[in-house]
This record gives C-alpha cells, structure tokens and sequence, in this order.
C-alpha cells in the first residue's frame, strides 16, 4: 500500500503531527515515515506527540538525489513539492553548499532524537518498503528505546 502512495503538494510536517497529538488517543507508537525536509520543520510536532506520552520513532526515507543530488551548474531545479523553482548557475559550488546544509541538518536530527529518547533510523528509497520496515523495527528493538 504504501509503495502506491504518490506525493501530492506541499506538507506541514509539524502541524500534521501536533493535529494527530491532539487527537484523543491513548499513548502508543507513532512512527513517521518521511524525509523530514519540511520547510516548517519536524520538532515542534514531534515535541507535542512526546508530550501526549507517545512513543516515537522516525523512519527517515531519503532517496539517491535527497543525499547527493546532481548539480552541473547553468540549470533551473524545480521543487516537486512546492513547484519553487531555482536558477543554479555553479554547480560545484551549490553542491558543496548543499552537502554542507544536509549534513548540519542529520547532525541536528541524530542530536533532536538521541535527546528525547525518539529511534531514529534512515532506510534507503531503493530497498523494498517491507525490508526497510524491517530492519527500521529490528533495530528499534535492538536500541532498547522500545518500550510496550
């Protein structure tokens, strides 16, 4: 089912997930699949599910382009998400910038959850989503941050 889902516009992660904490739910396991790169972020929502006693855990799905995309420089980029679109005329130079961002932004994810007690894992767009589910619940096992 979920290989069939297709994007569709923009989200707001941190809204999304603070309209489920409100919800009248018993504490349970949440765990969000997404790549996190919400322009509104993900933490003041991840913070309201902590705070409803949830359980949370993050399956963060990046694809290839996500990790290193392909920048040649003298292109537009176009947001499949927002529809923004972006002149790069340095490629080399927005690529180093690029790897930069993302590399502060795992850094302060790996740190947002090691903080709060929230597993964290990152599963390939090229596995197979049963596999990646897999191995996302075996090692949140493993981690010991399992707690029902």
């Amino acid at each position: 089912m979920l290989e069939k889902v297709l994007p569709d516009g923009t989200t707001d992660l941190s809204r999304s997930l603070g309209r489920y904490a409100g919800r009248e739910f018993k504490p349970g396991w949440v765990i969000l699949l997404s790549d996190l790169l919400a322009p509104g972020g993900y933490e003041e929502g991840v913070l309201r599910l902590l705070s409803r006693k949830h359980q949370v855990g993050i399956l963060q799905i990046l694809a290839p382009e996500d990790r290193s995309p392909l920048l040649r420089g003298g292109e537009r980029l176009r947001d499949t998400e927002t529809g923004e679109e972006r002149w790069v005329e340095d490629g080399p130079a927005a690529l180093a910038w690029y790897r930069r961002q993302m590399e502060t932004f795992q850094k302060d994810l790996e740190r947002f959850c090691r903080g709060r007690g929230v597993f964290h894992f990152q599963g390939p767009v090229s596995h197979p989503v049963d596999r990646v589910l897999w191995d996302f619940l075996s090692g949140y096992r493993r981690s010991g941050a399992w707690r029902f």
